[in-house]
């Protein structure tokens, strides 16, 4: 979905918005599908593997939420 200039700067202006935009354009990009990456996140958040995606899939859930209101 591209979003208009008027959308963006909306998205722009709000943190929370913001933040799990990141998270799904991160995921997007392929950064979770590493599996060193995953691992090193494990140990610096002391969460596990799964625990980490699921946050992933509630971030991405989120932001599909938000875009469909936009």
């Amino acid at each position: 979905m591209t979003l208009s200039k008027y959308k963006l700067k909306r998205l722009a202006e709000n943190r929370h918005i913001q933040f799990v935009r990141l998270i799904a354009e991160l995921d997007n990009s392929g950064v979770f599908c590493n599996e060193e990456t995953l691992e090193q996140l494990c140990e610096r958040t002391d969460l596990e593997h799964d625990q980490i995606l699921d946050i992933i899939n509630d971030a991405i859930e989120e932001f599909d939420k938000i875009k469909e209101q936009l």
